[in-house]
């Protein structure tokens, strides 16, 4: 099928085309000025038939464009419309210009009092999601857009659950998610609001450490392993400057059985919102490189001073036995 996607061209009598953005897995993105409301915005432009790996893609891709439409959130971008044009779907958006979380992440400029700020507006747009329960379900800072201002979207609403689908989920996992994924969706259980804390809990513990938990693998197994049954080390064991309340809500989104985790995304909101409101907040930034841990070289003389003694005490007791 020709491509009518090309800069210059006006799409649906409205949308001039400026320039080629993306390319993701069933759709690619452009750069358009709405001639009407005299504004830049965003058209996902989904492959045509041929180029579509998953038989279920244009179902998602209409119920993505469908479920975005009602909601009026400042942390979920905004869909204005949905439309076929030249036998395609396409979903026009609000237009980002910030950066993705992911890079922000990469960079390594997130403090740990902007690290809280972000998961709270991570965790409105969630709320707001949840309320017309429905699940995102791939919840990852590449995901997640960081704007100039600061402000949060959520975005990328390509594997909502509505319904149960086990084969989707199959599916998100092979595309690399998994890390992000909580024990019992790792055991086949569907999504649930504490489950997609739990995601929210991996994106902070990553905002705040610069690596996972766990130590992912190339083998997905091993990996879900790890996340089902490794016990995390909290966040201020690879950053000293993360303090106690705030290591404290991070582990609680991470709690390994969901029924220990916050039940609903406006109950870890209060819980940030409350730590916002002290006053020891560091402004530490997280380091892009994982650095040996501080603790270590304490951690091995405490070791060896109780060996020490526990080698004295053994010598004692044979010696008075001896004596006997």
């Amino acid at each position: 099928m020709e491509n009518k996607f090309t800069t210059g061209s006006l799409i649906n009598n409205r949308y001039e085309i400026v320039k080629f953005i993306d390319r993701g897995a069933t759709a690619e993105v452009y750069l358009a000025q709405d001639k009407q409301e005299s504004r830049k915005v965003a058209l996902k432009v989904q492959y045509g038939s041929q180029k579509m790996e998953i038989s279920s893609a244009n179902d998602r891709f209409m119920l993505e464009a469908k479920t975005l439409l009602h909601f009026n959130n400042p942390n979920i971008v905004r869909v204005y419309e949905y439309f076929e044009w030249a036998g395609r779907n396409v979903i026009v958006m609000e237009y980002l210009q910030g950066k993705s979380l992911d890079k922000m992440i990469n960079l390594g400029n997130i403090t740990t009092k902007k690290s809280a700020e972000y998961t709270l507006q991570i965790m409105n747009a969630l709320k707001e999601i949840h309320a017309s329960e429905i699940m995102h379900r791939d919840l990852k800072p590449a995901n997640i857009n960081v704007e100039i201002d600061g402000t949060i979207k959520l975005m990328d609403f390509g594997i909502i659950q509505v319904s149960l689908n086990q084969d989707l989920t199959k599916e998100n996992a092979v595309i690399g998610t998994i890390n992000y994924m909580a024990p019992e969706v790792l055991r086949g259980s569907p999504s649930t609001e504490q489950s997609e804390i739990w995601s929210a809990g991996i994106v902070h513990y990553k905002m705040l450490t610069g690596r996972f938990p766990f130590k992912p693998s190339d083998d997905q197994n091993e990996t879900a392993l790890q996340i089902i049954k490794k016990d995390f080390l909290a966040p201020s064991e690879y950053n000293p400057d993360v303090d106690p309340a705030l290591d404290k809500i991070v582990m609680r989104m991470l709690e390994k059985e969901r029924f220990n985790r916050y039940s609903t995304a406006s109950s870890v909101m209060d819980q940030l919102k409350d730590y916002l409101e002290g006053t020891n907040h560091k402004e530490r930034v997280v380091p892009v490189k994982k650095k040996k841990r501080k603790y270590d070289s304490k951690k091995n003389k405490f070791i060896a001073a109780i060996f020490g003694v526990s080698t004295t005490v053994a010598i004692s007791l044979i010696i008075v036995l001896a004596l006997k």
